[in-house]
């Protein structure tokens, strides 16, 4: 009997501190846990009951199903500041700015084409407008045919990963007429030498096969004329035709 006295003693006075704090669900206003503890813990009692109250207490708002805690006093974590999203648009202010895109592939730069791209760019944009690479004027040319015109391996190789067509294609006048002429983009690495490149282009499915409609000039006719053996070897090794002929140079 002394012992059950001692301890609803215990409890009276407890609930008593506990009294001077409003510990009610959702209506205090103001942190009360931490003083709550600080009073609790002068008493020296290990009274089951005012432990357990206190614990529900504090459970409740690590749940964050009571502003025991003062929750609104962390909305400001909420609200946007320098660690959230950035709001600043691209430089282009829009992701469809194709001559952005081109520009950006003109200057090699792979970080900005990166990101275009995987904020849905098309690597198949088709130019048809006056394009300048290398001091050499197109009349038309794809994102790819730029870049491989560049030997811009890094891009040609991520424009390929992000689904651009191997058998795109670039125009440009030629001859003394100025005729427009039609070129696949396996072109530039077969006059260019670049066995590599036309190997990953291949490993893209790219048209080994391709030639020029305008004259007829496969690449196996490109890599003679260019004096490409390599390229010449790796074309005959795929069977590509000697009996097509350039109808013209």
């Amino acid at each position: 009997y002394l012992l059950v006295q001692h301890q609803q003693t215990v409890q009276s006075i407890v609930r008593s501190e506990l009294g001077c704090f409003d510990v009610r669900p959702a209506e205090s206003s103001t942190p009360t846990v931490q003083p709550t503890l600080d009073r609790v813990v002068t008493f020296t009692s290990t009274s089951s009951a005012a432990w357990s109250e206190l614990s529900s207490i504090e459970t409740s708002n690590r749940l964050g199903t009571t502003n025991q805690w003062n929750i609104a006093a962390y909305d400001n974590l909420l609200l946007p500041g320098p660690w959230g999203p950035s709001t600043t648009p691209l430089p282009s202010d829009a992701l469809d700015d194709r001559s952005y895109f081109l520009n950006k592939i003109l200057k090699g730069d792979v970080g900005s084409v990166t990101l275009l791209l995987e904020n849905h760019a098309d690597p198949n944009w088709e130019y048809n407008e006056e394009v300048v690479v290398n001091g050499m004027t197109l009349t038309g040319a794809s994102p790819l045919c730029v870049a491989l015109l560049r030997k811009d391996k890094a891009i040609v190789n991520l424009l390929l990963q992000k689904g651009a067509l191997p058998t795109s294609t670039y125009t440009k006048p030629c001859g003394s007429e100025g005729l427009t002429h039609t070129f696949s983009a396996c072109v530039p690495p077969v006059i260019g030498g670049d066995l590599e490149m036309l190997k990953l282009l291949a490993s893209f499915r790219a048209d080994m096969h391709a030639s020029c409609p305008q004259n007829n000039a496969t690449l196996l006719w490109e890599a003679s004329y260019a004096n490409r053996a390599a390229i010449a070897k790796f074309l005959t090794q795929l069977g590509v035709g000697l009996e097509r002929r350039a109808k013209f140079q």
